[in-house]
């Protein structure tokens, strides 16, 4: 790490340095805003609420929070621009407000306690931010922090861990503008949500922007909702990147938990994210374009339902390749489409129902090393590339008229297996297959059609294989 320090002619100080935490070179900077003019101490006989109402404070006064302080504080627009510091050791007891007009606020190395707070579950004093500009979290610890509206928000470097007036750690809301939530570690006890983007009526987030953050959950018992880690419900824009998103396996029917929710269409990118292990690592129910993420660990990585070519999963505007990797199941769709996908070492890559693939191989989905890339699948298999597999696609009764072209097998244990369905039809695909077998039919199939296909088997491996009792309506 590289840092340069600097100092102008009214004492304010500026930190420049180059760092790569989050995955790539990245330079930071960190400058006073204002120098400091007037130092107030709150301590155990003086509240920070009482500072407040006694001064007419502004930009470049700090007040000190010593030791432990009650009361809370609500910040009034005549107040805009004050700091409130908290020295090592320090707590400040209640709910903090920040009105709106009183832009400009700083919060910094502040641990804020709720009243009542149970200390076994962790610090979980509440701050909410109604509409001001401007207002900075830093370096703190609460429970939850409430942006609703605003502008230029930042909470930076924080710990969340639950509040007591709101079942989330953060929660955006409303007509939030340009808010930039990094690097904090948002793990909540015993609450259904880490993240929660929500808009109130026609307003939603714009230019949000969440990244290089931990977020994950304890979960109460027993489970009473199913809980989500990322709860993206607003149409909103900006970008989410770099995060760590902790799902959770509740291991109660009717009651998953889902890493990242995307609930209505976001407008930027959600890239260069690691989410797992939730019974769904990402529940796609909204265009949005997702790109170099890695979905991980989790029953299910995706589970897609928007069913169209314009927004489906690597079809809206912007999506790129996901790695979704070592899950029970990779991809499940539902009635809707996929492409771009590498589909990577999971016990089943795809099932569902729907189209695994767009138009074009340029937009392939690659499943490689998988047990089973596509099964218990109804629908279409087009476009797409099969490498090193066990099976690429296992066809069972219930996948009955499944189509599967323009697609490419190279090197799987068995390229497409038939075993007791009828109505397959596997047209204008290339097979390469070095000991296995690229078509196999087998325990009863029955009227499967294959028709112009490159076909290449090497090392005592079959092209086609139709077992005795699977030759009824066979034709190729």
């Amino acid at each position: 790490t590289q840092a340069a320090v600097a100092t102008d002619a009214s004492g304010r100080t500026t930190l420049v340095w180059q760092g790569s935490a989050g995955g790539q070179p990245e330079v930071f900077a960190r400058s006073m805003t204002a120098t400091v003019t007037r130092t107030f101490v709150a301590d155990a006989g003086t509240s920070v609420q009482s500072i407040l109402d006694s001064k007419n404070l502004g930009p470049g006064d700090f007040i000190v929070v010593q030791g432990d302080v009650l009361g809370g504080a609500v910040i009034a627009p005549d107040d805009a621009g004050v700091s409130i510091w908290g020295a090592p050791g320090s707590t400040l007891t209640g709910l903090i407000d920040v009105a709106g007009g009183a832009g400009g606020v700083l919060l910094q190395r502040i641990t804020s306690i709720g009243v009542g707070q149970d200390p076994r579950k962790g610090i979980g004093g509440d701050i909410v931010v109604d509409g001001a500009a401007r207002f900075t979290l830093s370096e703190s610890s609460a429970g939850s922090v409430t942006l609703d509206a605003g502008t230029a928000a930042q909470i930076v470097a924080n710990t969340l861990r639950g509040g007591t007036i709101i079942d989330t750690g953060l929660l955006v809301k409303g007509g939030v503008v340009d808010a930039l939530i990094d690097r904090n570690n948002v793990s909540v006890v015993e609450r259904s949500r880490a993240i929660d983007v929500e808009s109130v009526g026609a307003a939603a987030p714009t230019g949000l922007v969440v990244s290089h953050n931990t977020l994950g959950m304890i979960l109460p018992a027993p489970v009473v909702i199913a809980p989500v880690t990322f709860d993206l419900s607003a149409a909103a824009s900006g970008r989410i990147y770099g995060n760590v998103i902790n799902g959770k396996k509740t291991g109660v029917a009717g009651l998953p938990g889902t890493a990242l929710l995307v609930g209505a269409a976001f407008t930027g990118t959600i890239d260069g994210n690691t989410i797992q292990g939730g019974d769904f690592g990402v529940r796609y129910d909204a265009p949005a374009a997702l790109v170099d993420n890695v979905v991980t660990g989790n029953s299910v990585g995706i589970r897609t339902t928007v069913g169209d070519t314009t927004g489906g999963l690597g079809f809206a505007a912007g999506s790129g390749v996901n790695d979704v990797a070592t899950n029970d199941i990779g991809i499940l769709a539902v009635d809707a489409p996929f492409q771009r996908q590498h589909v990577v070492g999971n016990t089943v890559g795809a099932a569902g129902r729907g189209t695994v693939g767009g138009s074009s191989l340029d937009a392939a989905n690659l499943f490689e090393k998988n047990g089973v890339a596509v099964g218990a699948f109804v629908g279409t298999v087009q476009y797409d590339r099969f490498v090193a597999n066990d099976t690429a696609i296992k066809v069972s009764p219930v996948m009955n008229g499944l189509r599967v072209e323009h697609s490419v097998f190279s090197r799987n244990g068995r390229g497409v297996l038939v075993q007791a369905a009828s109505d397959v039809k596997i047209r204008q695909n290339t097979f390469f297959t070095t000991g296995g077998t690229a078509v196999r039919l087998e325990n009863g199939a029955a009227n499967v059609e294959i028709l112009g296909n490159t076909m290449w088997a090497t090392a005592g491996g079959y092209d086609i294989f139709v077992a005795n009792d699977s030759q009824a309506g066979f034709f190729s």
